[in-house]
């Protein structure tokens, strides 16, 4: 049998690139004491899409052909 071998040195990492992987970004001015962006919201639950993504399903068996 083989007996395990234990290194010594510490693992060779690779080098992180220089360039970066997002530009700058921003989520808009902030204006203190407002929490919430002018204009945005107003219900209290969020709307609903108006697209259907399955057309109508039956609960009835097809008819055999």
């Amino acid at each position: 049998m083989s007996s395990k071998v234990k290194s010594s040195s510490a693992p060779a990492f690779a080098k992180g690139g220089s360039g970066h992987m997002y530009g700058k970004q921003s989520a808009g001015k902030q204006v203190p004491g407002q929490t919430a962006s002018a204009g945005a919201g107003g219900g209290k639950f969020a709307q609903g899409g108006s697209t259907k993504m399955f057309g109508k399903q039956s609960a009835t068996p097809a008819k055999p052909c």
